[in-house]
């Protein structure tokens, strides 16, 4: 499945069943969705190196964890 063909079909499960997602779509013709995907196993790692009790930041993740996320993509 390409990035293309992931955010779209986000995007239409969004608008489906959520009723600030089509208003953001409807009135203000903004589209807030952000995808990138990464490789298998990035998360689990990501997961791994965390303390405490692991958890992934969904909604307005820091540029810090984000970039632990991502750290291990190269």
């Amino acid at each position: 499945m390409t990035l293309e063909e992931v955010a779209e079909r986000a995007d239409a499960r969004l608008f489906e069943f959520d009723k600030d997602w089509k208003d953001l779509k409807n009135f203000l013709k903004y589209n807030p969705l952000r995808v990138r995907l990464l490789p298998r196993g990035s998360f689990s790692r990501y997961l791994a190196s965390q303390k405490g009790l692991p958890k992934v930041e969904r909604v307005e993740m820091s540029d810090d964890h984000l970039g632990r996320l991502l750290s291990g993509l190269n």
